[in-house]
């Protein structure tokens, strides 16, 4: 959870973006869910760019190795109506 709370910590710095972590409470234990917000697809890619490029970011994803079960993560882009 430090090393998710850095990230998020990051991405705000970064691009002004509010990462919220939610932790299951029925699933795999550890598994966790961000949910961020954007404008549009291009404000994803703009601040995208933005957080990759933060040196704070890829420090915090660093601590992310070995903790991620390979091939476990998912992306979903959502649009609320």
């Amino acid at each position: 959870m430090a090393a998710l709370k850095e990230a998020a910590k990051a991405v705000k710095a970064a691009a002004g973006v509010e990462v919220m972590v939610f932790s299951s409470m029925e699933a795999q234990v550890g598994e966790f869910i961000s949910v961020t917000n954007y404008d549009s697809l291009a404000d994803f890619e703009e601040k995208g760019s933005k957080v990759l490029a933060s040196p704070a970011y890829q420090a915090a994803v660093k601590k992310f190795e070995g903790l991620a079960v390979p091939g476990a993560s998912r992306d979903h882009l959502l649009r609320q109506v």
